[in-house]
């Protein structure tokens, strides 16, 4: 019983993490990593933790460039639009 209920719920926080790559209010990466750690705890999906760490990896990438990209593409976007022959 409680297998299935962790099945249920790292499903929902699967899709609840693909939903996130769309809505902006939902961390997708984080929620679809809690999913995966969700599945890993039953009996039916087994990671190794090389693989468990290497997505931990990924998703603190993503979450990082995600929290810099918009800054830095802010920050240097004017030089994009403006010239030096005016």
């Amino acid at each position: 019983m409680p297998d299935i209920i962790l099945i249920i719920t790292g499903i929902l926080c699967l899709i609840a993490g693909l939903a996130g790559c769309i809505l902006p209010a939902i961390p997708g990466p984080p929620v679809s990593y809690a999913g995966l750690l969700l599945l890993h705890f039953t009996d039916k999906a087994q990671f190794s933790a090389t693989q468990l760490l290497l997505w931990l990896l990924i998703v603190v990438i993503v979450q990082v460039l995600d929290y810099l990209v918009p800054m830095l593409g802010s920050k240097y976007s004017c030089l994009l639009y403006t010239s030096d022959a005016a």
